[in-house]
Formats: structure tokens, C-alpha cells, sequence
């Protein structure tokens, strides 16, 4: 007997992984004259459906013609608008190249056709859809992607439950029953192979009946019960052979040489029906059944002893597994070469196909993610049993409509009373909001008119100052130094004069820095950031500490009001900072960008605590004047660390 992985090879074999077959081969003088009478009937969607599924009958015997006739059929469709037409050409061209191995060109086809028919509600274009997504699940089944071709099966089974398309079923099931021969899944694979059969028997169509005989044939053949298998594969043949069925030939006689060499070790009549199996299979260009064909001469040869025979038939399989990507049937071969090879005493080449053996392995064994399989596999049945559940809903449904009208119309006028509350509610947050608006505009008002009254005050001080007392302390200092040279003084008495004439020097300056500081003439001549670095530089000169002024984007000019209040702010910060800081260095920044102004003013000086101070009368004019401008001031500070004053507002 061979060993669980030699036979897993056969778990295989009956892998039907097409969506459309030929109920009957036509040959190709048929076929030109077919599609000649197509071609001359008028341009509507019928003659579409009529060369869409001449396609489908040679599209294993002559797929470049199926290829060339799809293509007329989608100029066509296109030219209709015939989206469903169009979906379903497409479709068949992605089957054809699937056949073929071209899994890219494949999807390329697929995702053409999925679009036309996503969303529709009608029964046709829902069955379309799923025949596209068992065609996505057939992409990832042949490479090996498990979680995905599941994913995809299932979605499409339940759309053909739905729809009751028994047909179409038959194929969903017997994939889904192939995906978990590779999963060595025995109760699923069996559970979805008497769907399959018993979904066929639900059908009048030859073809279908086939593939669920195959089904329960195959599913036999799983259970290693032979004689079974090998009733059920005679007389599939034997109908397959009626109706001139190449495929489902292929097939069944694979199953029979299958029991024949199990059961009763008849080796060259197995290899007999092996080649027949390989003669119906070769002209279909499905090298996924071909290769395993291959793969099942080669075992036989093998278990006869006939080692070169074996190595022979298993290498054509391999490259033709190579050639077309089949990893997983190409770890098969691989190994049942390299044991060949070995017995053969071919020790070299029996380690170069087990290195292969091992980096393919590798490759495959990260595509099957068996945990998602089976958790899709858990919705699905999920699924099954809420829909029962439903039936029995909708029954008692019947019987509380009553209660439920009543129910509803409470809850209508609880969300109508719910909704003039919430709408009383927001009338009066909306009024609260606004009289919190009108005093805060109020209070901003009587702010403004509070800085303007003060500034118009300091302005007139300042001129009274300057005109009135600097011209006459002015004056003075004149007269005296007039006298100053009329007078004959002692020494002492001459020192005396002149200490007074720089005192009265030092008074008229004072008053002068106070009338400017009061209203500076470069604020209002200069613009605001020529008025700053003024102060900064004068509040600096000749002292102890340093103040670093760094102004940008003041070049345009704000509201002289504007202008004023930022002057104040920085103003007032900066005394602040000398008198009672002791820093050494001191930073004023204030920086315009657009309608963004920023003030900054630091010092590395002792800093204080913010409660002791924050009702100060300095920090409340601050504050007024950063409530003028609509400002945000943030104060950091800590003692002994220095002070950092930030406000930001828009103007």
C-alpha cells in the first residue's frame, strides 16, 4: 500500500476546477459554419448570447478559436451597452485562459466582468457574479491560496443557493469538497461531495449528472472504499461516453485505474486506462489534469519496480508542474521522484529533487492559512442555521404585526415629543449664547473705549509735557547759561552753577523720555516695529542687562490702534521684566504672519509665583489689552527658573 502522503496525490485527481464544459465536442468544420450563421444575424443581444456560447463548446478543443469568438462577441456587446452580455463574455475568456494555466490574464478577464454585474439585483446578473467569484476562488485555488479560494467559493455558493441554481451549485460544492482533499479534511470533503450529488440529482442536465456521479465516486475513493469508487466510475464512463464527453471520460478513468491498482494490484490494466485518461485529457489543454495523469503512470511504474519508466513519467509531470506553477502538486512529484531516483541508485539526482522537494515546501506552506479556511467555513454554516432561525421568525412575525404597529406609533410620538424638547432646548442655548455675546461685545466695547480714552490722555499729557514744561525748563537753561557769563563766581561757587545746569539737563531729559514713552513719536512716524526696537534699545543703554528685540513681519502697517495696544502690551511686559526679574538677558518678540500675531516676552531671571501676582494691577492691563486684541495669554513661570509670557491672537 503506498504510504498517506503518496496517496494524497489521488485526493486530487478528480479536482474540477472549470466553470463552463462542452456538452459536446464540435470539430471544426462545424464550428466555422456555426459561427458563420451567427455572424449574419442581426446585431442584438441574442446574437451576443449565441457566439458567447458557440465559445463555450470549443473552448477546449480549439481555444484560440473560442478566443476569437469571444472577442466578436464583446465588440458587440460594447457596441449594445450589453453590460450582463458583456460580463458574461469576458467571464468565459478568463475560463479559457484559466484552462490554459494563464491565471494573470485570467483575473485580468475576471476583473473586467465582475464590475458589469456587481450591485445588480436581477437573478441572471446575481448568478453571473457568482460564477465570477468561484472564478476568482478558482485563481487562488491553483495558487495555492486556500484562505482566499474559500473565501470566494462560499460567497459565490450563496448566491446560487439563493437563486436555486442547482446547476451551478453542483460545481461550487464539488470545489469546496476539492479545497479540503488538500486540507486532508475528511468530514468536509465528504459533506460537500454528497452535496454535490445530491444537488446534481435535482437536474435533468447530463453534464451536471456527471460531475455529481464524479463527486460521490471520487468521495470513495477518499474512504479507500474501492469497489464502490470503481461501480460509480464505470458508470459515469459509460455515460460520459454517450453524450461524447471528453473531459468527464479523462476523469472516470482515472478513478477506475485508481481502484484497479488499489484494490487488486492490476498493474498494466491501470496504466491502460491511464493513457486513455491521458489521450481524452491531452487535447483539452488543461495541463493541471495532464500533469497529474502523468504523476499517476509514474506511481504505477514506481510500484511495479520499473524504476526508469517511473522517473520518466514523474519528471514529465514535474516540468510540465514547473512550467505552469502547480506547487502543490509539484511537491508530489518531487518527492516521488527523488524516492525513484534513490532506488534507481541515482543518489545525486535523488538529492537535487528532495533540496527542490524542501524550498518548495517552504514556498506552500505559508499560502494555507488553514485557520482562515476554517473560520469562513464556520460563517458559512453560521449562516445556514440563522437563515432557519429566520423561517421560524417571519412565522411569528405574522402574529405580533399588531403589537409592533403599536410599539411603533408610541415611538413615534416619544421621538416627536423627544425632538420639540430638543429643539426647546436648543432655542434657549441659542438665546444664552447670544446675550453671552452681546455682554461680551459689551464689555469689549466699554475695554476699547477705556484704551482709547487712556491713550488720548497719555497723548495730551505728553504734549503738554514736551510743548509746555520741556519749553520752559528749556528756557530756563538758557537764562542761566546767559547769566552764567555775566556773573563773577568764586570757584566753589561755579562749581555749585554748573552742577545745577546739568541737573536741570538731566530733568529735561527725563521729561522728554517720559512724554515719549507716554506717546513715541516713532510709533506713530515709523510703524510699530521701528517704535519697539527704540524701546528696547533705549531701556537697555548703559544698564546691566541685555534685551534682545526680534521683530518680523511688521513692515505692513496694522491699525494705529492696533499698533498702540501691541506697543502697551510689550511695553508693560518689558518694565516688568527689569524691575522685578534681576535677569540678565531678556527676549521681546513679537512676529506677524498674515492674520496670526504672536508675542513672546522671557527672562532668565527668579521668576515668581503666578498666584501671588496674578491680580496685580500690571498683569490686569495686560490682560485687558490681550482681550482687546481677542488674544490667548499663557504665563510660565517658576521661581528661580525665569519667566516666559506668550499671547496669541488673531487681528
Amino acid at each position: 500500500m503506498l504510504s498517506k502522503r503518496k496517496h494524497n496525490i489521488f485526493s486530487i485527481k478528480c479536482l474540477c476546477l472549470v466553470l463552463l464544459l462542452p456538452l459536446r465536442l464540435f470539430s471544426q468544420l462545424e464550428t466555422d459554419s456555426l459561427k458563420q450563421v451567427i455572424l449574419k444575424l442581426p446585431d442584438d443581444t441574442a446574437k451576443v448570447n449565441k457566439l458567447t456560447a458557440l465559445s463555450n463548446k470549443v473552448q477546449h478543443t480549439a481555444p484560440d478559436q473560442s478566443i476569437s469568438i469571444l472577442n466578436a462577441a464583446i465588440v458587440l456587446a460594447k457596441k449594445l451597452k450589453y453590460d450582463y452580455g458583456l460580463s458574461v463574455a469576458y467571464g468565459a475568456l478568463a475560463t479559457v485562459y484559466c484552462n490554459r494555466q494563464q491565471l494573470d490574464s485570467c483575473r485580468l478577464f475576471t476583473d473586467k466582468a465582475y464590475p458589469l454585474v456587481d450591485g445588480k439585483t436581477d437573478k441572471d446578473s446575481r448568478n453571473q457574479k457568482a460564477v465570477l467569484l468561484m472564478s476568482y476562488g478558482i485563481i487562488h485555488h491553483y495558487k495555492q491560496r486556500l484562505d482566499s479560494a474559500i473565501e470566494n467559493y462560499i460567497a459565490a455558493t450563496n448566491i446560487f443557493e439563493e437563486t436555486q441554481n442547482y446547476k451551478r451549485l453542483v460545481f461550487s460544492y464539488f470545489n469546496i469538497s476539492s479545497l479540503y482533499t488538500f486540507l486532508s479534511d475528511t468530514v468536509k470533503y465528504e459533506y460537500y461531495a454528497r452535496l454535490a450529488y445530491y444537488a446534481s440529482q435535482k437536474t435533468n442536465d447530463t453534464l451536471v449528472l456527471l460531475r455529481g456521479i464524479m463527486s460521490v465516486a471520487n468521495l470513495h475513493t477518499q474512504s479507500q472504499r474501492y469497489d464502490s469508487a470503481a461501480m460509480y466510475a464505470r458508470q459515469g464512463y459509460q455515460l460520459a461516453q454517450k453524450v461524447n464527453e471528453s473531459f468527464s471520460s479523462g476523469k472516470f478513468c482515472v478513478l477506475i485505474a485508481d481502484a484497479l491498482l488499489h484494490s487488486q494490484h492490476k498493474y498494466d490494466s491501470a496504466v491502460f486506462y491511464l493513457q486513455k485518461a491521458y489521450d481524452y485529457t491531452r487535447h483539452l489543454n488543461t495541463p493541471y489534469d495532464e500533469s497529474i495523469i502523468l504523476h499517476e503512470l509514474g506511481m504505477v511504474y514506481k510500484e511495479k519496480k520499473d524504476y526508469p519508466a517511473a522517473i520518466k513519467y514523474f519528471t514529465m509531470s514535474a516540468d510540465m508542474q514547473r512550467k505552469n506553477q502547480l506547487d502543490q502538486l509539484l511537491l508530489y512529484s518531487l518527492q516521488e521522484l527523488s524516492d525513484a531516483e534513490e532506488k534507481a541508485g541515482n543518489i545525486k539526482d535523488a538529492l537535487i529533487h528532495n533540496r527542490e522537494f524542501l524550498v518548495t515546501y517552504d514556498s506552500v506552506n505559508t499560502k494555507n492559512n488553514r485557520a482562515k479556511t476554517d473560520e469562513l467555513e464556520a460563517k458559512y454554516q453560521t449562516r445556514l442555521k440563522d437563515e432557519q432561525l429566520l423561517l421560524q421568525q417571519i412565522k411569528l412575525k405574522s402574529e405580533q404585526q399588531t403589537k409592533y404597529i403599536l410599539a411603533g406609533a408610541v415611538v413615534a410620538l416619544l421621538i416627536l415629543f423627544f425632538m420639540a424638547y430638543r429643539n426647546y432646548i436648543h432655542k434657549r442655548n441659542l438665546q444664552q449664547q447670544k446675550i453671552a455675546e452681546l455682554e461680551k461685545e459689551k464689555l469689549l466695547s466699554a475695554t476699547q473705549s477705556i484704551l482709547k480714552g487712556q491713550e488720548e490722555e497719555r497723548s495730551r499729557l505728553a504734549k503738554d509735557l514736551h510743548d509746555g514744561l520741556g519749553g520752559l525748563l528749556s528756557g530756563v537753561k538758557l537764562q542761566l547759561g546767559a547769566m552764567k557769563g555775566n556773573l563773577i563766581l568764586s570757584e566753589e561757587h561755579g562749581r555749585i552753577f554748573n552742577n545745577a545746569l546739568g541737573k536741570l539737563d538731566e530733568s529735561i531729559s527725563e521729561m522728554r523720555r517720559v512724554a515719549h514713552n507716554m506717546m513715541p513719536e516713532a510709533l506713530m512716524k515709523l510703524g510699530l516695529q521701528q517704535a519697539l526696537q527704540d524701546y528696547c534699545d533705549g531701556l537697555s543703554e548703559s544698564q546691566s542687562f541685555i534685551i534682545n528685540g526680534e521683530f518680523h513681519g511688521l513692515q505692513n502697517r496694522m491699525d494705529p490702534a492696533t499698533e498702540v495696544v501691541v506697543y502697551r502690551i510689550v511695553q508693560e511686559l518689558l518694565n516688568n521684566a527689569v524691575k522685578h526679574s534681576g535677569a540678565a538677558v531678556i527676549l521681546a518678540q513679537v512676529m506677524r504672519q498674515e492674520n496670526n500675531l504672536t508675542i513672546t516676552v522671557e527672562d532668565n531671571g527668579k521668576g515668581f509665583n503666578q498666584d501671588e501676582v496674578l491680580q496685580g494691577a500690571g498683569l490686569k492691563n495686560i490682560r485687558s489689552r490681550v482681550d482687546y486684541l481677542k488674544g490667548q495669554l499663557d504665563i510660565q513661570t517658576t521661581p528661580g527658573k525665569g519667566t516666559s509670557v506668550h499671547i496669541d491672537c488673531i487681528i
